[in-house]
């Protein structure tokens, strides 16, 4: 049987109306965040919604992964791929489990709390800029308001060579023609250091 070659999506250029752009720029740093997390969610529980879902793990032991827990995100290996499934009442499916190892930590409380797989974000292979640089800013937010957060181990924090290139992929995916607009500018986060 040969396999048949999948295309990605061809580039859809939407241009925001000037309208929705005012909107976008008059908003809080916080309700842009709020936004862009609820939408990055959207996206992650997609798969899930498809009729001929099977709650088959998508991740595997030692895999690197980004995780928000209390708040902030941090960075995780997958310990324990559960058996025990998830039945979540919004998707009404049955979701895999994993175990999460903190590295830096000590004393690992969230390791015995189980993770469901949709609040996984992949940070080494088939990444999506969108949700590392989300993460990356979220902690770049939460440090702003509170900076001991930055003296946490496992804290999620993009260096900036993966920074600067997940930029570059994240503008290539809304097929930005113009000027390039950072991750940060588009979040009204372009005056701090990063």
């Amino acid at each position: 049987m040969s396999q048949q070659q999948i295309k990605p999506p061809a580039i859809v250029r939407v241009q925001p109306s000037a309208e929705k752009l005012q909107i976008w720029n008059s908003l809080p740093l916080e309700k842009r965040l709020d936004r862009i997390g609820t939408n990055l969610q959207m996206i992650r529980d997609k798969p899930y919604e498809n009729v001929n879902y099977e709650a088959k793990p998508k991740f595997q032991e030692g895999d690197a992964v980004c995780v928000c827990f209390r708040g902030v995100f941090y960075s995780a290996v997958i310990k324990t791929v559960c058996t025990m499934l998830f039945d979540c009442p919004d998707l009404k499916k049955k979701v895999p489990l994993y175990l999460l190892k903190y590295p830096g930590w000590r004393f690992d409380a969230a390791s015995s709390e189980p993770v469901v797989e949709y609040d996984l974000v992949r940070t080494l292979t088939n990444v999506l800029p969108s949700e590392l640089l989300y993460a990356h800013y979220w902690n770049v937010a939460k440090i702003m308001k509170n900076p001991e957060i930055a003296t946490v181990k496992s804290v999620y924090r993009l260096d900036d060579a993966t920074r600067l290139k997940l930029e570059g992929d994240w503008q290539g995916s809304i097929g930005c023609d113009g000027p390039a607009t950072s991750f940060a500018q588009w979040l009204g986060l372009e005056t701090i250091a990063v």
